[in-house]
């Protein structure tokens, strides 16, 4: 059973709202669900909290797409990199349904130039590319969006076990580079520091609530939005919420792409669809694995 929460606004969460509307144009065609989020508060700080999160977050459109694969053409330019060295994999798992990285190769083999040259050098995961490698080589592993890096690193491990394991190819001889569309700050770093290797990503990201409030306020913050996820149910969809509080490694992600799936390092609030009720709930993003 599908619920939206009988609404109770007030003035004060009317402008609430207003103010989001107004600073996120896309969340007018969510004003029932976002008087659900809403009707969940118990308190003014819990709604202030709501409004300045929503009111910050980065939406990936049509034309940022755009210009986010031009990012990343534009540094493979620059690094004079070619189609003859260079290989593109994406983070797919050998057997499994297509990933966001995967619809990412799809539209950036058309965004690389020279044109028409890049196709034949991409591949879905790192099984299908070692069928390609050779020594000397730059590989790009590339991911619609980089979270903790946890992810992107178990691509560029499997890649190192696997050349490790072929005679034929020296993992010295591979230059490795990471590329995203989006990307947290921390998940980027973290990578930077494991490989000592590039990474291009078109939006750097911070930690809505750590990141962003002076360190006095960022405990208080926190105890707000771990209150507001308590009205949560602490298993949906086969996941459990402890595993995504504050998002999925705790990342505390204001990002989504138009038309896609949100990232599950996305504040689960604005997409658990489960409550403690067992019912489950309009969200304000969506999310299906």
């Amino acid at each position: 059973m599908v619920t939206l929460l009988v609404p109770k606004t007030d003035e004060i969460v009317f402008n609430h709202l207003l103010n989001i509307i107004k600073e996120q144009e896309w969340t007018s065609k969510h004003y029932k669900e976002l008087l659900n989020l809403f009707n969940m508060c118990d308190s003014r700080e819990q709604h202030a909290l709501l409004d300045d999160l929503i009111s910050r977050f980065e939406v990936l459109n049509g034309e940022q797409e755009s210009e986010a694969y031009s990012h990343i053409n534009t540094f493979i330019q620059q690094e004079k990199l070619s189609p003859d060295t260079t290989l593109i994999v994406g983070c797919g798992d050998v057997g499994r349904s297509i990933d966001g990285s995967i619809v990412g190769l799809q539209k950036m083999k058309s965004r690389l130039e020279p044109r028409g040259k890049w196709e034949c050098r991409m591949s879905q995961n790192i099984h299908e590319l070692m069928a390609v490698l050779s020594n000397n080589k730059t590989v790009i592993i590339f991911d619609d969006f980089i979270g903790s890096g946890k992810k992107i690193l178990e691509k560029f491990y499997w890649l190192q076990k696997s050349v490790n394991g072929d005679d034929n190819i020296d993992f010295d001889s591979i230059d490795v580079i990471f590329a995203s569309l989006a990307g947290m700050e921390f998940g980027i770093d973290r990578i930077k520091k494991e490989t000592n290797c590039k990474v291009v990503s078109y939006l750097c990201l911070k930690k809505g609530i750590t990141d962003h409030y002076p360190a006095d306020e960022v405990n208080q913050k926190l105890l707000l939005m771990k209150q507001l996820e308590s009205k949560l149910n602490d298993h949906f969809d086969n996941r459990a919420l402890v595993e995504f509080s504050l998002g999925y490694s705790q990342s505390e992600t204001l990002y989504f792409a138009e038309n896609d799936n949100c990232p599950n390092n996305v504040f689960p609030i604005f997409w658990w669809q489960k409550l403690t009720n067992e019912d489950t709930h309009g969200t304000l993003l969506y999310r299906s694995d």
